[in-house]
């Protein structure tokens, strides 16, 4: 505890606009940028004024995401890494403090998982599915919180699932512990800034079915179960309006779990 003491003291085809310049001058983390819901999260953060930096795999489609933020009037910046290398994570975040100099905003968004029931995982699929879902996400709170100023407007979000809350039927129990464990990290991290009078704000965000790549990755197919589905999926965006809702409440409001479900989605 004295090490937070110590700190806390001290998608191609989206339309095109420009920033409100809200927040000029600061600037947010968005992982898991390269598309779907991460891409869409840089966008509106972008929208409100900030600058952005993109974090992902795919230094070609980090570049596109930027490329379009700039269009925005705002800076980007691309930090291409892999989540599951928590080396490479830790020197990401070297690289922020040397080249940016500060954060005032994290949104943890990578995530990954894979379809296997608990009698026949592979032990290298729950491996990956931790060091992403787990250990990278909570080195980016880590490492963010030694970057933030604490003050009012600071933010650490994480995008998570519907699996954080419940277990699906059909092969999630992997993907939902780690989701689960997730939880228990942002609620821990939540009680440490109250009891440090840190007015940054801290949130998770459950979104049901979005309509994304994960499900053909989870599904391991070349073709995605929930388009099938009897109701209209959430789209990116939709998770992007939940993450600057969080952002644009009154300062003293914390939202720190936002459910979010498709009209006819049961579980």
């Amino acid at each position: 505890m004295g090490y937070m003491q110590d700190v806390f003291s001290g998608f191609q085809g989206v339309p095109v606009t420009h920033s409100t310049n809200k927040r000029q001058g600061e600037v947010a983390l968005v992982t898991g940028a390269t598309t779907g819901i991460g891409e869409a999260v840089a966008y509106a953060l972008a929208d409100l004024g900030l600058s952005v930096i993109v974090s992902g795999r795919r230094i070609d489609r980090l570049e596109a995401v930027a490329e379009t933020i700039r269009t925005k009037g705002v800076d980007a910046h691309v930090m291409a890494c892999d989540i599951a290398d928590a080396s490479a994570l830790e020197a990401m975040f070297a690289d922020i403090r040397s080249k940016v100099g500060k954060l005032d905003i994290l949104v943890n968004n990578a995530g990954m998982g894979y379809q296997s029931d608990i009698g026949d995982f592979e032990t290298a699929e729950l491996s990956l599915a931790l060091a992403v879902n787990v250990t990278g996400a909570a080195i980016c709170i880590r490492e963010s919180i030694a970057l933030m100023e604490h003050r009012p407007g600071t933010a650490i979000i994480t995008v998570s699932s519907m699996a954080a809350h419940r277990v699906p039927p059909g092969g999630f129990g992997i993907y939902s512990a780690t989701k689960h464990a997730l939880r228990a990290i942002m609620e821990a991290l939540r009680m440490e800034c109250v009891k440090l009078s840190s007015p940054t704000k801290i949130a998770s965000i459950s979104p049901g079915t979005v309509a994304t790549e994960f499900h053909k990755l989870f599904a391991r197919s070349d073709k995605d179960p929930t388009e099938k589905l009897p109701f209209e999926r959430l789209t990116p965006e939709d998770v992007a309006r939940a993450v600057t809702f969080v952002l644009e409440a009154p300062a003293h409001v914390q939202l720190n779990e936002i459910m979010i479900r498709p009209i006819g989605q049961l579980g």
